[in-house]
């Protein structure tokens, strides 16, 4: 797997996105924080270790570094 960040494209429910973008906004948190905060909370959900990605997600890793 790659260092840092990649790019990823995939294709959603138009209502879906509009919701996560509002909620973004509400948040006064970047649209692709979210959509990493809910990787991390569906890895969780299916028993993966998802404290890695959380910690480089959080800053608490340097990307490309560890």
């Amino acid at each position: 797997m790659g260092k840092g960040k990649e790019t990823f494209n995939t294709t959603l429910d138009a209502r879906i996105l509009r919701e996560a973008k509002k909620l973004a906004i509400d948040l006064g948190r970047s649209y692709n924080r979210l959509f990493e905060e809910a990787l991390i909370d569906m890895l969780r959900k299916h028993g993966r270790d998802a404290r890695r990605a959380e910690d480089v997600a959080q800053g608490r890793l340097w990307r490309g570094r560890d």
